[in-house]
């Protein structure tokens, strides 16, 4: 049996994070909160904290719901170790991007959960056995709404497209290096 904790404790912690961001405001932010200076001057933890910190509560919970569908099926497909290199780096993939396109500033979940769709990507064409059949997508559909949504997301202001660029990318290298052999 696979237990799926790592879903629910990813989500969970972004949630608990953000109450303690309104209790103590700006204080967490200010010690977590990416910022392409204070990396470069080694503050290297802010690859990770930044992205269990969220700037309002609709980015909070909209992540919090995407990190508990699509990770549910990648945790399910690859189990929770595995899953959580994916998700992990995903997010040091996110904020790599951010600092590669030189953002100042970025917080939120949403460069694991684009690493998510990357790595379900990559199982859909690479290992489709991998993806239980009932939670199964037809893959035309689920390429679709990928597109679909990032064309939409390129319209609105104030998202970190290299954010999201960096976790996907990274999302799928991983899941191609951990999935199981066919």
């Amino acid at each position: 049996a696979n237990p799926r904790w790592l879903s629910y404790g990813v989500s969970l912690a972004c949630v608990l994070v953000f109450v303690l961001q309104r209790l103590f405001f700006p204080w967490v932010e200010l010690a977590g909160v990416f910022s392409k200076e204070l990396v470069a001057l080694g503050e290297w933890w802010r690859l990770l904290t930044a992205n269990f910190l969220h700037a309002f509560l609709l980015h909070l919970v909209l992540n919090a719901i995407c990190l508990l569908g699509l990770g549910l099926l990648v945790e399910r497909s690859l189990g929770s170790a595995r899953a959580a290199l994916v998700m992990a780096a995903s997010g040091l993939g996110a904020m790599g991007g951010s600092y590669l396109a030189g953002y100042q500033w970025a917080v939120g979940a949403s460069g694991i959960v684009a690493g998510l769709v990357g790595g379900l990507i990559w199982l859909e064409f690479r290992r489709s056995e991998q993806i239980p059949v009932i939670w199964r997508i037809p893959r035309q559909l689920f390429v679709g709404a990928v597109l679909a949504e990032s064309i939409v997301l390129l319209y609105v202001p104030g998202v970190a497209h290299a954010a999201h660029l960096g976790g996907f990318l990274t999302g799928a290298l991983v899941t191609a290096a951990l999935a199981p052999p066919e």
